[in-house]
């Protein structure tokens, strides 16, 4: 089983991974965007590791739902999967494009 802070970085690692492929030329949806790059940019992650380890207001801990957040990270990760295969031949392209 893994912890909380093994899901975030995959899902991290992932998200960086498909920044990347969007900075080779791969245009996905702006909504694929948004889940991107707040992951990409620490911002998700952030929010969780800061509920996680009580540095948030008294209300957010309050909110804060542990197993919604991983089973909504879970859910993002496989969305990253996903996004990551989808966009592998499409980036190729771009990139071979770029270069000619």
């Amino acid at each position: 089983m893994k912890s909380m802070q093994d899901k975030l970085r995959a899902v991290e690692s992932a998200a960086l991974q498909l920044a990347g492929l969007i900075d080779a030329g791969w245009t996905p949806t702006s909504d694929e965007q948004d889940l991107i790059y707040s992951y990409a940019e620490g911002l998700s992650g952030q929010r969780i590791r800061n509920c996680v380890n009580g540095r948030c207001s008294l209300q957010a801990s309050l909110n804060f739902d542990m197993q919604a957040e991983e089973t909504e990270i879970e859910r993002d990760l496989a969305t990253l999967k996903t996004l990551r295969e989808k966009a592998g031949p499409e980036a190729r392209k771009g990139n071979a494009k770029k270069e000619n």
